[in-house]
């Protein structure tokens, strides 16, 4: 008797596929149809994470608000798990992140322009088709590299003509910034005073910073201002508490 996952790929829903431009994808309505039609039992979840608002004084975590996202300043990330209680399959779980309309990362404000509720919703859904996949079924529309369902599963994305010819002049122009390099940047942070500076400056630059530096200095330049703001923040509320 076959698995499940080999009876799920077994089943041809080419003919439930629609087009997005080149690629074929199957809408989450057939996909989760065709799932029942076989797995009666079958149920999904979405996985939830505290609330994350990242401001001008930093992120603010709102323990008390779940949301079906993942937000950080690298984007936005969703995760289903589909289950056929069929005492057979483990849940299956998929993660997909936030795109826009080329395959890029969403980022939230103030690192980029955010994601609202229909970007996230429209994920959640291709996260629903992919975690179906992952129990089979729909698996072999993805398997080719020119029909990615996850655009990360493709490295280097395939590009048109057109994007080719703008990423070509792009990568010929030298990189520009306020800055020279990394220590440039934060011997600018250490001139400010107070912690509410920083974040002043966190506000204003750090979305210019996000496009200047590469990941590697990010993460770094994050620890090191982060570090530098709490030490003011220390010493201002000493100086409250002995004021």
């Amino acid at each position: 008797m076959p698995s499940s996952f080999e009876f799920l790929r077994s089943i041809d829903v080419s003919h439930l596929t629609a087009k997005k431009g080149r690629l074929d994808y199957l809408p989450w309505t057939h996909a989760w149809n065709e799932l029942l039609k076989h797995y009666p039992k079958a149920t999904y979840t979405q996985r939830n994470w505290p609330l994350i608002i990242h401001g001008q004084e930093g992120p603010i975590w709102m323990e008390n608000t779940q949301v079906p996202y993942l937000v950080s300043p690298e984007g936005y990330m969703v995760e289903i798990g589909v289950d056929l209680n069929d005492d057979e399959t483990p849940v299956r779980f998929a993660d997909l992140f936030v795109m826009d309309s080329r395959n890029k990362a969403l980022l939230p404000k103030p690192y980029g322009n955010g994601a609202d509720m229909f970007d996230i919703n429209k994920t959640i859904q291709r996260c629903l088709v992919k975690a179906i996949a992952m129990c089979g079924l729909g698996l072999d529309i993805y398997t080719k590299e020119d029909n990615p369902l996850d655009p990360s599963d493709v490295d280097p994305p395939e590009l048109d003509a057109r994007e080719r010819r703008s990423e070509s002049t792009e990568t010929k122009e030298e990189p520009k910034g306020p800055w020279d390099n990394r220590q440039d940047c934060l011997a600018q942070v250490k001139k400010l005073k107070t912690s509410d500076e920083v974040n002043k400056w966190l506000g204003q630059y750090w979305a210019d910073a996000m496009g200047f530096f590469n990941k590697k200095d990010m993460s770094i330049l994050e620890k090191e201002i982060k570090s530098f703001r709490d030490g003011l923040k220390a010493t201002e509320e000493l100086q409250t508490e002995t004021a």
